[in-house]
């Protein structure tokens, strides 16, 4: 009888060390993409493209527009697409798109229109820094077009997140943007 409720009490115990109240919980756990260095992908993918002199970004034009130059605080209409820089430019993983927003399986005509204000100040006369809508990045690529114009712009990490994780956007990342500016006001 003693042997039998020690066998018991054994089962007992074990059962009880493996419960867990965290069992019915799943760790997320959000792998890093392996992303290229910024460089070494513009000379790999846009053997032609010169880095912005003083910002260590790309801006490559693949369409120039016809219409007025870009100026500080004009409002802009836009198209995007946002990848990593972790396969060619054609399969690179995306991240956002104004494509997307309006439909999967959108067509230009279908996608959904980005505005925003042209915004090159990064501080106020303070010399505080400035919270801004967009990546640093975005408006300097931005304010080297004209109307009209589609490009890619390759930001690195300090003109985008730096060390920031932004959902499936690895700390450090340098981002591509394919964009197509349609409208200035």
């Amino acid at each position: 009888m003693t042997r039998l409720f020690l066998i018991g009490l054994f089962a007992a115990s074990f059962l009880l060390a493996s419960c867990d109240k965290d069992d019915d919980k799943e760790d997320i756990v959000i792998e890093d993409i392996e992303v290229m260095d910024i460089d070494d992908y513009a000379e790999l993918y846009f053997p032609d493209a010169k880095p912005v002199e003083g910002l260590g970004m790309y801006v490559i034009i693949t369409d120039e527009g016809s219409g007025d130059p870009v100026k500080d605080g004009d409002l802009l209409y836009t198209y995007y697409v946002g990848k990593l820089l972790d396969k060619s430019p054609v399969e690179a993983t995306k991240f956002d798109s104004t494509y997307a927003r309006a439909h999967p399986d959108s067509i230009a005509t279908q996608a959904k229109v980005l505005s925003f204000q042209l915004d090159l100040k990064a501080k106020d006369d303070d010399g505080k820094e400035r919270v801004r809508q967009f990546l640093d990045g975005w408006y300097r690529g931005f304010s080297q077009l004209k109307l009209g114009s589609k490009a890619v712009f390759l930001i690195p990490d300090s003109l985008a997140y730096g060390d920031t994780r932004r959902g499936i956007i690895p700390p450090n990342a340098a981002l591509m943007f394919e964009v197509d500016l349609l409208k200035i006001k």
